[in-house]
């Protein structure tokens, strides 16, 4: 792939990468990790934010956003403060939002979602995210 792109550029990613197969075969602490690698560090810096998701099996899920870094713990985190917010929902509907399927401001409307706090602490940590570049050069700057 690499002598491909040198010789005529980047080639793009060919394929959907949001698969409901691919979802189901996730660890919830890897879509975690891959909205923590896309967070604007010195934009989210002076952020303080911790959403709580109440899987309906009663496991927690926790992500928190804190001096430019985004953090995910399962189960039972300590937390320094109460979440901003708490949603309860299945963990299908946690892993379509953790990789952008469900946006933020759709799943607080839902009817199947129970929600504490300010809904919209969600997709204001999600605006410190810069957006996935699928067609990133391999080899080249």
């Amino acid at each position: 792939m690499g002598a491909l792109e040198l010789r005529e550029g980047v080639a793009g990613s060919p394929t959907d990468t949001v698969t409901p197969d691919l979802l189901s075969a996730l660890t919830l602490e890897q879509p975690g990790d891959t909205l923590a690698i896309r967070v604007d560090g010195p934009r989210a810096w002076d952020a303080e934010l911790a959403v709580r998701f109440r899987l309906t099996d009663g496991e927690l899920f926790v992500l928190r956003l804190r001096n430019g870094v985004l953090t995910h713990d399962r189960g039972t985190p300590p937390l320094e403060a109460a979440p901003d917010a708490e949603f309860t929902l299945d963990e299908a509907t946690l892993r379509a939002v953790l990789v952008g399927e469900v946006a933020p401001d759709v799943l607080a409307a839902r009817d199947d979602v129970g929600v504490k706090g300010e809904p919209g602490t969600l997709a204001e940590l999600f605006a410190h995210l810069g957006e996935p570049e699928p067609e990133f050069a391999i080899v080249t700057p």
